[in-house]
């Protein structure tokens, strides 16, 4: 199943209504909820990715600490504790450390070759334009550990160029479309748009093309189906402008992720 649209808000809006409609429904860990199994959304202009329906009622201010978190590649909770209690809720045995920051697999993970798995797929993709292999690879054999409280939802994100358009592609094992796609999305939108800005150096003819977001369960807990039907379904209104939101914080956000 495809649910396309030009930007987040009118996907989010048809997948709610999808999932209320059509969802399976299941108790992992004896919650309710409905899920969609392994759709893509399709967003045609990514950085049209943050959601502004007034019956969701998404927090800018969390989700531009979240991006400071992920800048700073730190899996301590330090950065992103006061904005989100949830984050102590997952901790680690070793009670200081989660598993969740995708700044750090993406922009501080060391690998053999190269500084960062971005770095490997940018030069993937500068030796070779039709590559298949730039990809960032998130949730990890480590994880893998009895009673793992934060269990990384995201298994990677691939960078594709095709008809001159750098495509992404994420791919989840689990997203919450309520609690997690929100702030998700706009993250690997921002990695997106970053992988552009280096590949124009190389293709300057490059156009940024579409994300396509891909889970193996897309869910809505039962205490959000009400949220669901409220949503407003007016297609005239459109997403924020990611760039737009994070305004002067992207300037610190390229020299943390750079140095």
């Amino acid at each position: 199943m495809e649910i396309k649209g030009n930007d987040f808000d009118s996907v989010f809006r048809t997948v709610g209504k999808t999932i209320l409609d059509f969802g399976i429904e299941t108790s992992p860990r004896g919650q309710k909820i409905k899920e969609l199994i392994n759709p893509t959304l399709t967003i045609l202009n990514p950085l049209d990715c943050v959601l502004t329906d007034e019956n969701r009622k998404l927090s800018e201010k969390y989700l531009k600490a979240e991006f400071d978190w992920y800048a700073s590649g730190l899996l301590s909770i330090e950065g992103i504790k006061d904005h989100s209690s949830m984050w102590e809720r997952l901790l680690n045995p070793d009670g200081e450390t989660v598993n969740s920051n995708y700044g750090f697999y993406t922009f501080y993970q060391p690998i053999e070759s190269h500084d960062n798995q971005f770095e490997f797929c940018l030069d993937s993709l500068e030796k070779d334009e039709d590559s298949r292999q730039a990809l960032i690879n998130f949730n990890q054999p480590q994880h893998k550990f009895k009673d793992n409280k934060d269990f990384v939802c995201t298994i990677s994100q691939q960078f594709m160029i095709r008809d001159n358009e750098l495509i992404t592609i994420i791919n989840m094992r689990s997203c919450d479309l309520i609690y997690g796609a929100g702030y998700d999305i706009p993250w690997f939108a921002y990695v997106q748009y970053r992988m552009f800005e280096r590949l124009k150096e190389t293709y300057p003819d490059l156009t940024l093309g579409r994300l396509e977001h891909n889970a193996g369960s897309l869910h809505v807990y039962e205490r959000h189906f009400e949220m669901l039907r409220k949503l407003n379904i007016k297609s005239s209104e459109t997403s924020k402008n990611l760039l737009y939101l994070l305004n002067n914080q992207l300037e610190n956000l390229k020299n943390l992720t750079e140095d």
